[in-house]
């Protein structure tokens, strides 16, 4: 997963896919499994983790070392994964709605057009 080092607010986390490349200005953090990385990210998404980087991280960086401190009791609670589940396949159904988008195959306005 992933997140901007500069932000001019919350910082936002991101899950890739295998196949991405990662660079400093795009900080990523890797995990041995899918249920881990999914934990992490709801954690790492919430409003708790937000209020400790705040606290520690007052500026528009979070460096590594600042989301590397974050103190996580459970990032694979069965809760937070499945709502991190929910929220990757909302972000991939509305990505690919996009013709930008690698996975797009038809608008949605075409789609709704062809159903009446």
């Amino acid at each position: 997963m992933s997140w901007s080092k500069i932000s001019s607010g919350a910082p936002s986390f991101r899950s890739y896919p295998p196949g991405f490349i990662y660079d400093v200005a795009g900080t990523s953090i890797f995990v041995a499994s899918v249920q881990e990385r999914l934990g992490l990210l709801s954690f790492a998404n919430s409003q708790l983790a937000f209020e400790q980087l705040a606290a520690i991280a007052p500026t528009l960086n979070f460096e590594v070392g600042q989301v590397a401190g974050l103190p996580i009791a459970d990032a694979t609670a069965e809760r937070g994964v499945a709502l991190a589940t929910r929220a990757v396949e909302i972000a991939q159904v509305d990505w690919n709605t996009l013709e930008t988008s690698w996975d797009f195959e038809r608008n949605p306005l075409i789609e709704i057009a062809a159903r009446r």
